[in-house]
């Protein structure tokens, strides 16, 4: 699940997503580790291979769900400086990308399932970028619709294929 705040006028739009639940399984993978770590120093667990697998696996696990999903996004459509800013801040640091408005051709929506999607802004040049690399649980679709009211732009659904 992420949760999204909106703040928005007629000429500028700002958006934020953050993915609650990948952070808190990180959380909670790294409460769950500190606890068998606690155990094994305490004595209530014996060391071996198992106990280290177990360990590093988890520990694996997490790292992998915060770099590939755990990035916090930030866009800002501003029409009277004609210009987009996405900023993506995760384990890897921060990623800036800046576009104008003036070069969108169309803005397209692609969907996993009926509550998920991800939102993509198509340009003239033919490049694509995804507003988060991540698909969005929502229901309500506000983001969405923000966004379509100020680009003056109706979005295209597209069908994501499945993958299995």
């Amino acid at each position: 699940m992420l949760t999204y705040t909106v703040r928005s006028s007629d000429r500028l739009l700002h958006i934020h997503y953050a993915p609650v639940l990948v952070w808190s399984f990180a959380l909670m993978v790294l409460v769950g580790t500190g606890d068998i770590v606690n155990r094994l120093l305490d004595g209530q667990l014996t060391w071996g291979i198992g106990t280290l697998v177990a360990i590093v696996a988890l520990v694996g696990f997490a790292l992998f769900t915060l770099l590939s999903g755990g990035q916090f996004v930030r866009v800002v459509f501003d029409r009277d400086a004609d210009t987009i800013q996405l900023y993506q801040y995760g384990v890897r640091g921060l990623q800036t990308t800046r576009r104008r408005i003036s070069d969108l051709s169309g803005l397209d929506v692609r969907i996993l399932r009926r509550a998920q999607h991800r939102i993509e802004l198509r340009f003239c040049s033919g490049e694509r970028l995804p507003i988060t690399p991540y698909y969005i649980v929502s229901l309500r679709h506000q983001g969405l619709k923000r966004i379509s009211a100020l680009l003056r732009m109706e979005p295209t659904l597209i069908q994501a294929p499945a993958k299995w």
